[in-house]
């Protein structure tokens, strides 16, 4: 029987993904590790891209009066910061991307600016919880 922290052990596992996607990437004679690294960087951003994307749908969606998806969308970027918290507030793939680089920048582990790197929790957090308000109230409005 395979559990949760089974399959999330598996899922972080870079030898699973990131080595298959570096042996199809790594015929133009890079070293490994540099490829590696940015697997798991565009995987990191496209992911970051998807949850800002679902942070800033949810006030949109309950200004359409879609309160299902809001609470959807909110109930996904809820499980990644339980994510977080579980990693002391950051993201696995950036452990995982320390392990192929010294460079410790904000952005090593993500195409993003430094400063939106850097900033992050502190932009998008409280976005987050103001979308999350304006969707209960906007609820609450329409069930009053």
């Amino acid at each position: 029987m395979v559990t949760c922290s089974a399959l999330a052990n598996r899922c972080l596992d870079h030898n699973l993904w990131v080595s298959s996607l570096t042996e199809m990437w790594r015929g133009d004679g890079r070293s490994s590790s540099l490829v590696s690294l940015r697997v798991i960087k565009v995987t990191h951003t496209v992911v970051w891209a998807f949850f800002v994307g679902a942070i800033l749908a949810v006030p949109i969606s309950a200004r359409l009066s879609r309160f299902d998806w809001a609470l959807g969308l909110a109930g996904l970027v809820f499980v990644e910061v339980l994510v977080l918290a579980f990693n002391r507030m950051q993201c696995p793939l950036t452990r995982i991307a320390a392990r192929f680089t010294a460079d410790r920048r904000a952005n090593f582990d993500i195409y993003l600016p430094e400063w939106i790197a850097r900033w992050n929790k502190q932009i998008f957090g409280p976005l987050y919880l103001l979308g999350m308000l304006y969707a209960a109230a906007r609820w609450y409005g329409a069930h009053a």
